[in-house]
């Protein structure tokens, strides 16, 4: 049997696009958060594992800025404003150290 949906229920190509932009976007923050940590506690090069967290921040942010305003998207907003912060502190102090072993 087919099932028809009305002109204002049918998704849009441009929804599933921006869906699959937004899903891939969030694998590679968690990616690069991995990345990140991995380097960090294998005692890697401290500049290399802050630039991969700031590369995952500047994803979170991107992400952020697409979504949708909702009651829901402002929960995720929150806890991912959060993660950015986290993230954030973490990418300056492994950068500052590996600029000051390089001196």
């Amino acid at each position: 049997q087919h099932c028809s949906l009305s002109r204002d229920q049918e998704p849009t190509h441009k929804h599933w696009e921006r869906s699959i932009i937004m899903s891939l976007s969030l694998d590679a923050v968690f990616g690069l958060l991995e990345a990140a940590t991995k380097l960090k506690k294998e005692g890697g090069n401290d500049i290399d594992a802050g630039t991969k967290y700031f590369e995952a921040v500047y994803l979170m942010k991107s992400y952020v800025q697409r979504l949708p305003p909702t009651e829901e998207n402002d929960k995720t907003k929150a806890l991912l404003y959060e993660n950015i912060e986290h993230y954030t502190k973490i990418a300056q102090k492994l950068v500052s150290a590996g600029n000051q072993q390089d001196l």
